[in-house]
C-alpha cells in the first residue's frame, strides 16, 4: 500500500517519459538497421506473430489498447508494404483477419533483435526476479486502467 513517503504523482510523468525514450530511441534503432518501421508498427507486426490464428482489425486494436482508426491506418500502411494482409476466415468467409506475410515476417525478426537488444542493454543488469516484478506491476498497472 501507499504510504506518506511514496511518490504516487511522480509515477505518470515518468511513464510518459520513458515511453517519449524508448520510441525516440527504438524508432532511431529502427532507422540505423535499415528498417522504414515505426515503435507503433512493430507492435501491430508483433502482435499478429504471436498469433497462430486469425485476428481481426478490431481484436489487434483491442489488444493494443489503440483507437480502431489509428490501427487501421497503421494496418493499411504495412499492407502497402507488403508485410501483412487481409485473408478470409476458413470457417467463415464473411470473416476476414489479418497474417503476416513473409516479408512480414522478415521485418518483424529483423526488428525484434534490435528491440531485444536494446531491452537487453536497458535491464540485461536486472536479477531475473526483480524483472518479472517489473513486468508484473506494469502489467497490474494496464489492466487496471483498462477496467476504469
Amino acid at each position: 500500500m501507499i504510504d506518506d513517503s511514496t511518490h504516487v504523482s511522480e509515477l505518470a510523468p515518468a511513464l510518459m517519459r520513458l515511453m517519449a525514450e524508448l520510441t525516440r530511441k527504438t524508432r532511431a534503432l529502427f532507422g540505423d538497421g535499415g528498417l522504414d518501421l515505426t515503435p507503433d508498427q512493430f507492435g501491430v507486426l508483433q502482435a499478429l506473430a504471436e498469433h497462430t490464428d486469425l485476428i481481426t482489425q478490431a481484436q489487434l486494436a483491442a489488444e493494443l489498447a489503440r483507437e480502431k482508426t489509428v490501427v487501421l491506418r497503421q494496418i493499411d500502411s504495412l499492407e502497402k508494404r507488403g508485410l501483412l494482409e487481409r485473408v478470409a476466415d476458413p470457417d467463415d468467409r464473411r470473416k476476414r483477419g489479418l497474417v503476416l506475410t513473409d516479408e512480414g515476417h522478415r521485418v518483424h525478426a529483423a526488428a525484434k533483435i534490435i528491440v531485444d537488444r536494446l531491452m537487453t542493454e536497458l535491464v540485461g543488469d536486472m536479477p531475473a526476479g526483480e524483472l518479472r516484478g517489473v513486468v508484473t506491476c506494469l502489467d497490474g498497472i494496464r489492466a487496471k486502467t483498462q477496467s476504469l
